[in-house]
């Protein structure tokens, strides 16, 4: 893979904002081509975010499975529960 999960997370939920803002302005200016642009570029990153949450649950039920704890926030399986006081 070229491109870690990480990384693409950020990307792909910093380009639909931008490209449906994009897509507003084209609306806007009328301009077909601009649209079909940003609208693809909503679709691709609707589809990272969607192939992303999946990875994650394929990596939480792998995790539950082997009877580790799994932290959402780094993506990690643990071995205990770590007490915090």
């Amino acid at each position: 893979m070229i491109f870690s999960s990480a990384t693409l997370w950020f990307i792909s939920i910093a380009c639909v904002p931008l490209s449906v803002t994009f897509f507003l302005c084209s609306l806007k200016q009328k301009k077909i081509w601009w649209n079909m642009t940003t609208l693809a570029f909503v679709f691709i990153a609707c589809g990272l975010i969607v192939v992303q949450q999946y990875e994650d649950y394929a990596r939480f039920t792998d995790c539950i499975r082997k009877g580790f704890n799994y932290n959402a926030f780094s993506g990690e399986c643990s071995v205990g529960v770590q007490d915090i006081k």
